[in-house]
């Protein structure tokens, strides 16, 4: 799903300026300094939106932001979304056509538009710049705007695949414990952020989390520089491939959890499972 955000944005521009007699001026313009940026409401709440991809909805937000104002200071503004992508872009007007209330006043308004899609929560970034008349440069000013679904549900894991047993091998050459489990989220399978394994030692030390993946075995995976084991991408289906090593202790065993946790930080229930070592 998609959703039309209507942005409002307001920008508020004051001078100020001390000049000692003794001191030559510069003729030269200073460039504009940006000193505050706010945003209201810096918050969006996605509980209420509708569900339906086919629906649109806007929101209204306001921005001020105070700077000292050169004769003709320009401003512009970004909008970054969580994953670090410029969602919309665009330039402050100061000429009283609306938005903005009134021509070569302090205050510069702007009104940005943007789509943000279904299940995304989050922190946003608007990043404001200015500059002076002739070009040069002002500061770049950052407000954030965050993302929330109060109505968010954790994900689920399901369906888990693992062997019961596994045996350290005499030679070199490793066996492997393959697990896998599906992972879902209501809202989406974007909302799922990570899916983890989690051994447990007989004594309850961790001995290490690790990341399922569902990357198709694409590219080696950090964890142990082999690739997941993981049979299609983007299915829901998350897998993890364990190389056990004729170093390993035997006649022992390791408590498996398994969770996912989603884009609000919400955890799934925990599915357990003890794998024997012999």
């Amino acid at each position: 799903m998609t959703i039309r955000l209507l942005i409002p944005l307001s920008v508020l521009l004051l001078m100020s300026c001390d000049i000692d007699s003794r001191v030559t001026v510069d003729p030269r313009p200073s460039p504009p300094v940006l000193t505050s940026v706010s945003l209201a409401p810096s918050l969006i709440n996605t509980a209420g939106f509708p569900a339906s991809a086919a629906v649109d909805t806007s929101v209204s937000l306001f921005v001020s932001i105070g700077l000292p104002t050169p004769r003709g200071t320009s401003v512009h503004y970004e909008l970054i979304d969580v994953d670090g992508a410029t969602v919309t872009a665009g330039s402050f007007r100061n000429d009283g056509v609306a938005p903005d209330a009134a021509a070569n006043d302090s205050t510069f308004t702007a009104r940005a538009r943007f789509s943000i899609p279904a299940g995304t929560v989050g922190r946003y970034t608007l990043a404001v710049t200015c500059s002076g008349g002739d070009g040069s440069p002002g500061a770049t000013a950052l407000a954030p705007l965050r993302i929330v679904n109060t109505a968010n549900n954790p994900p689920a894991v399901t369906a888990l695949s693992l062997q019961d047993t596994v045996a350290v091998p005499s030679g070199d050459v490793p066996n492997l414990v393959r697990v896998s489990l599906t992972a879902t989220d209501s809202q989406g399978a974007g909302d799922i952020t990570s899916v983890l394994l989690r051994s447990v030692r007989p004594d309850g030390s961790v001995a290490g989390v690790f990341p399922l993946y569902d990357d198709g075995s694409a590219l080696p995976t950090p964890t142990f520089g082999t690739v997941s084991g993981d049979s299609i991408a983007a299915d829901g289906r998350y897998t993890l491939t364990i190389p056990i090593f004729n170093t390993t202790q035997k006649n022992t065993y390791r408590d498996f959890l398994f969770f996912a946790v989603d884009r609000s930080g919400a955890v799934s229930d925990t599915l357990r499972k003890r794998i024997h070592i012999q």
